[in-house]
């Protein structure tokens, strides 16, 4: 036995396993070099830009609604003239848009303020602007709702589309989703063709909006747009000298002339509108 271990190069101590050591196998080349790459691969992962599947590069993504910003990008499925269509922000660029939100289909206050301004959505045509009506429910409610006679509570045929958030997105985007009760508050937001932000009224849900208000406020945005906001000043002048010295109305021809040989590019081609202009800036 001693002369084996002797042999064998093995001392009379006890042998554990605890002192045994595995001899490391030397392994190929390009074997220990895939490793030590699949390492730093595996390093540099965590560092890695995830990749987002959203909007067009063109639409710049922003965390918080603002004016005077790029309005949140949209898209979803829409009921427009009976159909389901497919229906995004970008559809509407070098046109104005009026985006509202109401709380849900089948209620009170939704179906007057919607079907006023589907009943009047050629004045918005007119000046170069579309609407569209946004809520919580499905592409399917909004159809049952569109086909519901207007005497039983539905809207009956309606021109403007119906857009579906059913999972909350969109109005959470924009601010207006309310997380205990899952629809959204009365917002309406006023974005210009550049895609731009210009306008947001938001309303508590038993009071709806005005389409006139609607009206004024994006054809006050088109004129500054046109006609910059200096153009309000020397409108705002001739106002008030009418308003503060009516007895002299008869000057208004004249005054109209020479405000018009003065400022030129100034002066708009329906003088109706120019007045309507100073009445709401007053």
């Amino acid at each position: 036995m001693d002369h084996r271990c002797r042999s064998r190069g093995m001392s009379h101590s006890r042998v554990s396993g605890s002192h045994i050591r595995t001899p490391r196998v030397p392994l190929p080349f390009h074997v220990e070099q895939e490793a030590r790459e699949g390492e730093e691969w595996e390093r540099e992962l965590p560092r890695q830009r995830p990749i987002i599947y959203g909007p067009p590069e063109s639409e710049e993504l922003q965390e918080t609604v603002m004016i005077s910003k790029p309005a949140p990008y949209w898209e979803g499925t829409a009921v427009i003239n009976g159909e389901f269509k497919e229906l995004k922000l970008t559809d509407y660029r070098g046109k104005y848009l009026v985006f509202f939100f109401y709380p849900l289909d089948f209620t009170f206050v939704c179906p007057t303020e919607i079907i006023a301004f589907g009943d009047r959505i050629e004045e918005f045509k007119s000046i170069n602007t579309e609407v569209v009506a946004c809520s919580v429910d499905s592409q399917f409610t909004h159809l049952a709702w569109i086909n519901t006679p207007r005497r039983q509570g539905g809207l009956g045929p309606i021109r403007i589309p119906l857009l579906s958030d059913l999972n909350h997105q969109i109005s959470k985007d924009y601010g207006v989703y309310l997380e205990d009760s899952g629809h959204t508050l009365r917002g309406l937001f006023i974005i210009d063709d550049k895609g731009v932000l210009r306008q947001i009224t938001l309303n508590d849900l038993p009071v709806g909006r005005s389409v006139d208000e609607t009206l004024r406020l994006v054809q006050a945005f088109q004129y500054t747009d046109k006609h910059g906001e200096g153009t309000f000043f020397y409108l705002k002048i001739l106002y008030i000298f009418i308003m503060n010295f009516a007895p002299f109305s008869r000057l208004l021809p004249s005054l109209i002339c020479f405000y018009q040989n003065s400022f030129p590019s100034f002066l708009p081609t329906k003088l109706p509108f120019t007045f309507v202009v100073l009445l709401v800036t007053h």
